[in-house]
């Protein structure tokens, strides 16, 4: 059999998740990730702020992290729209490493290591300061939930966790959830802790 070889473009380096707190952005961007084979790192914005936090954090990453681990790695940065101008410019020449050096880019791809895949999450998206971030990346926005989601998330749960509810009490469970998968769990971890549990 002839032997077809498949190239795979990759248009973005990056992915940028957008979207209000509580809509499963970090938890989507562990499982697909880690499905797929990756030792995944997470970065906070409360972990590393500054130009020099993020140059040491990523450069020991991928310098020396890649080699040691038997997983190949993944970084996941969450909270970006709390991070300053310049740590954003850092991160950017991760994730763009010819942007801006125009005759210099041939020779400098010849030095280059393997960038690991990066995902990048933000709650506001529309922030001044990611307006050329946003350029290097593959942008999805996570909306909000809507009841019938709500809905099928909290009867998968309650079917495998054997919660009893009724009608009512599931309706006062979604609108008190407000759109928010997250809070959704943890009003019906709290119920479950105190009576509904059989």
């Amino acid at each position: 059999m002839e032997k077809v070889e498949t190239t795979f473009m990759f248009l973005k380096r990056c992915v940028l998740l957008a979207g209000d707190s509580g809509l499963g952005k970090s938890s989507s961007a562990i499982c697909v990730l880690e499905n797929y084979g990756y030792h995944v790192y997470e970065f906070n914005a409360s972990d590393i702020r500054t130009q020099s936090e993020i140059h040491e954090s990523l450069f020991n990453l991928i310098h020396i992290k890649q080699i040691k681990h038997d997983l190949p790695p993944a970084i996941i940065i969450d909270e970006i729209d709390g991070i300053a101008g310049p740590g954003l410019a850092e991160i950017m020449k991760y994730i763009n490493p010819d942007r801006g050096k125009g005759n210099r880019r041939k020779e400098d791809r010849e030095k280059r290591v393997p960038i690991p895949p990066m995902i990048c999450i933000c709650n506001n998206v529309t922030e001044r300061k990611l307006i050329d971030f946003r350029k290097d990346c593959l942008e999805l926005t996570f909306t909000k939930a809507s009841d019938q989601n709500l809905t099928t998330l909290l009867n998968r749960i309650c079917k495998a966790e054997k919660i009893k509810l009724d009608a009512e009490a599931k309706e006062l469970v979604i609108e008190y959830s407000q759109q928010d998968y997250r809070r959704l769990v943890n009003y019906l971890q709290s119920l479950d802790k105190v009576i509904l549990k059989k």
